[in-house]
């Protein structure tokens, strides 16, 4: 029995398949047109994602004094107590929504393994509490996202951002300091 159910498996898959090949062999050219164009949007996107970061980074080392990096155009952060086993930083980035390529941004603290996390884990959940912690190979934990339809303009929203990653920096760079110069 359960090879006969095996069989009609396999030959529904084959059909479906078969199918899906058809379609794909009729429609090859408006199906390469419809993914050249959708390639074209999401670099429309990211173009605007990486201006935007690169505004962001300028403002953000003028007002923290610090240097921040930017990973591949769309990552910003920093990090803290680097070349020791207490690196932690802070990343973040857009998220597209609605075709507005700066509709979300988040923001998280992060380590780059499971040590670095460990002796900041409980400051940072006490000044922090409730939001989602993700502990895997790497440990983010996510900050409250910062929505632009919540605010009438660019600008104001640019301000939200920029609060939140210097009060973020500040917090962690009060708290890292605790560990600095240890290896």
């Amino acid at each position: 029995m359960l090879d006969f159910m095996k069989t009609v498996e396999n030959r529904a898959n084959i059909m479906i398949q078969t199918d899906l090949d058809k379609f794909f062999s009729s429609n090859k050219v408006e199906i390469e047109k419809l993914f050249e164009q959708y390639n074209g949007w999401k670099n429309r996107l990211f173009g605007q994602q990486k201006e935007a970061i690169s505004d962001l980074s300028v403002k953000i080392q003028n007002l923290t004094g610090t240097a921040w990096w930017v990973y591949q155009g769309w990552d910003l952060g920093i990090s803290f107590n680097d070349g020791t086993p207490y690196r932690i930083g802070i990343e973040s980035s857009f998220q597209e929504v609605n075709n507005n390529p700066i509709g979300k941004f988040h923001i998280y603290i992060t380590t780059w393994n499971m040590k670095c996390w460990v002796p900041y884990e409980s400051a940072i959940l006490e000044k922090y509490p409730g939001y989602f912690l993700d502990k895997g190979e790497r440990v983010f934990y996510h900050m409250p996202v910062i929505e632009r339809i919540q605010y009438n303009s660019d600008e104001q929203y640019f301000e939200e951002i920029l609060q939140r990653l210097d009060d973020y920096y500040h917090f962690m760079k009060d708290l890292t300091s605790n560990y600095a110069g240890l290896s």
